[in-house]
C-alpha cells in the first residue's frame, strides 16, 4: 500500500513547520526509491481505539467535515503503543528529485526514526530509557524534548501534534475518505499568501499520514509516501537498535 502530504512548503518553512526547514536544506539531492509491501491493517483496529472519532455505522466516505470538527478528530487521536512504520520521502525540483528512506520505530515510551540516504542516516532521533539523541549527518547529540524533536518531525514528516498547530484559517477541504483500502481523513491546506498547497490523508487507526504531498506553483515538489505499516514489531523488536 501506497501512504503520505498539501502544504509540505508551508509545513516546511522554518516559521510556520518546522519541518520545511529540512525540505529547503536536501531539496538539491536525489536517489532511486525503493519498493516497500504495504501491510494489511486490520479493521479491528477501528473497533477496538475509542479514542477515534470514525462513525461504527459506515457512511459515505466523501462526507465532509468542519475545520472545527477535523480538529476535534485530531486531538482524540493516538498513535498505538507500539508501531513499526517505513516509507519513502521525495523532494523534487525541476528536473531533479533526492528520495530518503524513512522508518519510524515506536514501543510505548521508546522510540528511533531514521532518514536513511544511500544506507547512511542523514537524521535520526532516538528515545530510549528517558534520554533523547538527535543525530545530524551522523553526528550525535542528547537533546531536551520539544516540538522539533518528535520522532517525525525530526526526519521531515508531520505529525498530529504539527497538524494541531496549523490554523484552521488555511484548510482548504477536509472529508473522511479511503486511500488503497484504508480509513482516513483527507485535509488539505493553503497559505493565501503562499504559492503553496499541501495534502494529507492521516491514517484513522494509525493516527500518522499514510500520504503526505506538497504542491507548488502546480508541480509536487515534496512527497511523503507510507510503504509499510504495522503494529507488531516481532518478537525481539528492539527499538534502540
Amino acid at each position: 500500500m501506497s501512504a503520505p502530504r498539501r502544504f509540505g512548503g508551508l509545513l516546511f518553512l522554518a516559521p510556520v513547520i518546522l519541518a520545511l526547514a529540512f525540505f529547503w536544506h536536501y531539496r538539491a539531492l536525489w536517489q532511486s526509491p525503493s519498493d516497500h509491501v504495504m501491510a494489511d491493517m486490520p479493521e479491528e483496529e477501528f473497533a477496538d481505539n475509542a479514542s477515534l472519532t470514525m462513525l461504527p455505522t459506515p457512511e459515505p466516505l466523501d462526507t465532509e467535515l468542519t475545520a472545527q470538527g477535523y480538529l476535534d478528530l485530531l486531538a482524540q487521536m493516538r498513535e498505538p503503543e507500539r508501531m513499526l512504520w517505513e516509507g519513502l520521502i521525495t523532494v523534487s525540483e525541476g528536473s531533479s528529485s533526492r528520495s530518503f528512506f524513512a522508518a519510524y520505530r515506536k514501543d510505548g515510551e521508546n522510540f528511533s526514526s531514521e532518514l536513511r540516504e544511500y544506507g547512511s542516516v542523514r537524521r535520526g532521533l532516538r528515545r530510549q530509557d528517558g534520554n533523547l539523541t538527535l543525530t545530524v549527518d551522523g553526528i550525535s547529540t542528547q537533546v531536551r524534548s520539544s516540538d522539533a524533536t518528535t520522532p517525525l518531525a525530526a526526519i521531515g514528516m508531520v505529525d498530529i501534534s504539527t497538524l494541531l498547530s496549523l490554523s484552521a484559517d488555511q484548510i482548504a477541504q477536509v472529508r473522511y475518505d479511503v486511500l488503497d483500502g484504508e480509513q482516513v481523513v483527507y485535509v488539505s491546506y493553503q497559505d493565501p499568501e503562499l504559492p503553496l498547497e499541501e495534502r494529507y490523508w492521516i491514517s484513522l487507526s494509525y493516527a500518522i499520514p499514510l500520504l503526505a504531498e506538497t504542491w507548488q506553483d502546480g508541480e509536487k515538489v515534496y512527497e511523503a509516501k507510507t510503504t509499510y505499516l504495522s503494529d507488531d514489531l516481532g518478537e525481539d523488536a528492539d527499538v534502540a537498535s
